[in-house]
């Protein structure tokens, strides 16, 4: 049986979604971005009888984002005022934010830590392809995780960095890499890579942008046929640096 999917909207808060509050609107939510680890915390006001519109932490959910009119969002309600959103401009593309989260004031990124970790012990995070085990639960399979992984390449002969699978890394098509790798190790800033997984391959799209790089354009089709879950662990070693192709091993969180 296909796991069951969050409950969405896009635009406006519409009044048949109040159901999925549980009985109580939240005030106070946070918004994450499905393309990258980002969070803004904005409030829910009630406007009228029935309608509810994000307000106070809007506007600079906005100008971060660099959202126009004629921009699509969908947002996914995980639970415990957090929410989940895929951003797309009028050219179809997704979105990435063009703000510095650095520019966050130190008070807003306290508030947004301290909420997003005390909700991550409660809530019951969903990902397009599974239902996972409470982050409690999750933290310790993770570090046995990551503590394998971390062994694992530190005896590679190649280039290698290490990915820890997220929420943000399983609902949206994107993964960031680090710049510092692509530009030692791959010094194209557009161009197609290959993961390899015993003999098979999968072709990725690498981008960079001026601060940042993402893996795209065949992530998503990687991730779900691999079926990775939050707290998995991912090291990829460059092993052909003509043709681009990073071996990838996976170590299981197995909580």
């Amino acid at each position: 049986m296909a796991p069951r999917r969050a409950p969405s909207f896009f635009k406006r808060i519409p009044p048949a979604f109040k159901k999925h509050f549980g009985g109580s609107v939240p005030q106070n939510c946070i918004i994450w971005s499905c393309a990258e680890e980002r969070s803004w915390n904005v409030n829910i006001r009630k406007v009228d009888d029935d309608r509810l519109l994000f307000q106070q932490g809007w506007a600079a959910f906005v100008r971060d984002n660099s959202l126009e009119m004629g921009d699509f969002l969908l947002f996914r309600y995980e639970g415990d005022s957090q929410f989940y959103v895929d951003m797309y401009g009028k050219n179809c593309c997704q979105k990435l934010a063009t703000t510095d989260p650095a520019n966050q004031t130190d008070e807003l990124q306290e508030k947004i830590q301290k909420k997003s970790s005390a909700a991550r012990q409660r809530v019951i995070r969903r990902s397009s392809w599974s239902i996972v085990a409470a982050e409690a639960k999750q933290e310790k399979g993770r570090g046995r995780a990551l503590e394998a992984a971390e062994k694992f390449m530190s005896t590679s002969n190649y280039p290698s960095f290490i990915r820890v699978m997220r929420p943000a890394n399983l609902h949206s098509p994107y993964l960031n890499i680090a710049m510092s790798f692509v530009n030692t190790h791959i010094k194209k800033s557009k161009t197609t890579l290959k993961f390899q997984i015993s003999d098979k391959l999968w072709p990725v799209n690498l981008i960079s942008y001026q601060r940042r790089a993402v893996l795209c354009g065949g992530f998503p089709a990687f991730v779900k046929e691999q079926s990775l879950q939050v707290g998995d662990v991912c090291v990829f070693e460059l092993i052909d640096r003509d043709d681009h192709v990073l071996k990838v091993s996976i170590f299981r969180n197995m909580n």
